[in-house]
């Protein structure tokens, strides 16, 4: 009975030990993803903001260069998207893949040339243009969103979903950003336009709530790395003020930073990601590797304690 007992538990520690090790596969290549789409999503928001800029100057030659640089780099990047899919569909967890991969193509070949269009010839206003930049970002996400039946521990899920809070939150950010700066250059934000503002703003403070509750460490650092400076926390508070009580169509406060020029904060806090990434990584590598080592030493552990007490059973059997 206590050999029995003992084997049980056994199974058990190693088949843990085995899960967290399948763990830490799974993290590393969702690593992958993540930088793959923060690239997508720069790629994404440099052509919406040149778009932007050129709607309200159709022919201004610099800018229509531009426009078509920003293209350009976007199609590289929807093309390496699309042949990640087709490996990713090819692999053994094609099935994962397989009809989200689907939706993605789908929703990138109607709406992309339609965004493009709205832009060269003024169909779509500029909220609407975000709008749909925004669900394009959304839609790319999903492939990150696929690496999560892959995980199969607590601690691994807890580390995945708080990354993923954090996928989100980057294109939240992006999205309000980028209508305040609109806003400020052109005398303030239609109703549309700041109804964006305001949902995305409060969904990603509804992330960043989630990352507090659950990965509190990693929240900690997220928010020491995006608001390191004065004028970080300054202009996160500036956003916050107008998601809450900026009205439609009038001028929105100035914001002047004590040091440097507002590109520069806003640059700054998108180039934090990257490193709050990468401490996330580290810190769930580090997390799994220590659990799995745990798991590991208390199934040796059982196992020796069988071996010894087989041993002597038989022993005292002969």
């Amino acid at each position: 009975g206590l050999i029995a007992v003992g084997g049980m538990s056994f199974r058990a520690f190693y088949a843990e030990y085995r899960n967290f090790v399948q763990d830490a596969r799974g993290l590393a290549e969702f690593r992958g993803e993540v930088f793959d789409f923060a690239t997508l999503a720069d790629q994404l928001a440099h052509e919406r903001d040149a778009g932007l800029e050129l709607a309200r100057r159709r022919d201004d030659a610099k800018l229509q260069g531009e426009f078509r640089l920003a293209m350009g780099a976007l199609d590289r990047g929807v093309a390496d998207m699309l042949v990640k899919l087709d490996r990713l569909e090819a692999s053994p967890q094609g099935a994962v893949f397989a009809e989200k991969a689907k939706g993605i193509r789908a929703f990138f070949a109607a709406q992309l040339p339609d965004a493009r269009v709205g832009f060269l010839e003024g169909k779509h206003t500029p909220g609407e243009c975000h709008y749909i930049y925004g669900k394009l970002a959304y839609s790319a996400l999903g492939i990150s969103e696929c690496y999560r039946p892959l995980i199969r521990t607590p601690a691994g899920l807890n580390i995945f979903d708080a990354v993923m809070a954090m996928q989100k939150m980057q294109v939240q950010e992006s999205l309000v950003t980028s209508l305040a700066l609109h806003g400020m250059r052109h005398g303030g934000l239609e109703k549309d336009e700041l109804a964006i503002v305001r949902r995305q703003f409060f969904v990603s403070t509804e992330n960043e709530y989630y990352m507090l509750k659950f990965q509190p460490e990693l929240r900690a650092y997220f928010k020491a790395t995006t608001r390191k400076t004065e004028d970080d926390a300054a202009f996160y508070q500036y956003l916050t003020d107008l998601a809450g009580l900026q009205l439609e169509r009038t001028p929105l406060p100035a914001f002047k930073p004590k040091s440097g020029a507002l590109a520069d904060v806003v640059a700054r806090h998108f180039q934090a990601y990257a490193e709050v990434y990468d401490y996330a990584f580290a810190f769930a590598g580090e997390t799994i590797a220590n659990i799995a080592r745990q798991r590991q030493r208390h199934a040796y552990a059982i196992g020796g304690i069988l071996i010894a007490g087989i041993g002597l059973s038989l022993a005292l059997s002969l």
